[in-house]
């Protein structure tokens, strides 16, 4: 492995602290839930898409139900827009 692909390993890795993190954080849903998480869970189930080019024919079940946690968590945490729900904000 390079350099580069050592330091996306650990970063990936990393992701499943930002996993537990913001499954604690959505237990107080809707608050301190910012959109923000929600953008940050993705780019971390893209990171995690970095095993599939290196890995291909290797990987099992476990690691795509392990990517897909990641964006369903993220769509669970992320705040709908007041017009996708039909209701109007108050001022």
């Amino acid at each position: 492995m390079t350099w580069l692909q050592d330091a996306i390993g650990v970063a990936s890795a990393l992701t499943n602290i930002l996993f537990v993190l913001g499954a604690l954080i959505a237990f107080r849903w809707p608050h301190g839930v910012s959109r923000s998480l929600g953008r940050d869970l993705l780019l971390a189930a893209w990171l995690n898409t970095a095993w599939f080019f290196w890995m291909s024919t290797d990987l099992g079940i476990g690691y795509y139900l392990w990517v897909a946690s990641f964006i369903l968590l993220s769509r669970a945490v992320t705040p709908a827009h007041p017009e996708a729900t039909g209701t109007s904000p108050t001022a």
